[in-house]
C-alpha cells in the first residue's frame, strides 16, 4: 500500500532560487561567526556574571546553522527551529543591551526569509509535518 503512495506521488522539481540560496548561504556564515564571536570576545566580557547567556548564544547559533541546513533541503522542521532561534536570540539580546532596537536587528533575517518563500510560492515546496511516519 505504501508503495502504491509512492508511485502516485508527483515529483515537484524544487527550485531555491538565486536569492534564496544567497540568503541562506550568508545566514549559515553568520551563523558560524556569531559562534566564533562570542566564543572568543563576548565570552570574556559576560561569563564571569552570566555564564548562562554566552552558552544560550552558542546554542541559539548551532541551532540556526543547523535549521538553515534543514530549510535548504526544504524540511519544514528547519523553519519552526528557526523560529524558535529568532525568538530566544531575541530575547537574550534584548536582556543584554535593554534596547528595542536590537529587536529590529534580530526580526530582520526572518522578514527576508518570509518575503524570499513568499515571493514565488516556496511554501509548497516544504514536506509536510508527518511525511516521516510514513
Amino acid at each position: 500500500m505504501a508503495k502504491h503512495k509512492q508511485l502516485h506521488h508527483k515529483q515537484v522539481h524544487k527550485e531555491r532560487g538565486t536569492w534564496l540560496s544567497i540568503f541562506l548561504g550568508l545566514t549559515m556564515i553568520h551563523s558560524a561567526l556569531a559562534v566564533y564571536l562570542v566564543f572568543n570576545s563576548l565570552q570574556q566580557q559576560y561569563a564571569p556574571q552570566k555564564p548562562l547567556i554566552i552558552g544560550s548564544l552558542i546554542f541559539i547559533s548551532i541551532a540556526t546553522i543547523i535549521s538553515t541546513v534543514a530549510i535548504w533541503y526544504w524540511k519544514k522542521w528547519g523553519l519552526y527551529l528557526y523560529g524558535i532561534a529568532t525568538v530566544v536570540a531575541m530575547t537574550i539580546h534584548l536582556v543584554m543591551t535593554g534596547s528595542l532596537l536590537v529587536l529590529f536587528y534580530d526580526i530582520i533575517p526572518p522578514a527576508i526569509l518570509a518575503y524570499l518563500l513568499n515571493s514565488h510560492n516556496k511554501w509548497r515546496y516544504f514536506e509536510p509535518a508527518d511525511d516521516n511516519s510514513k
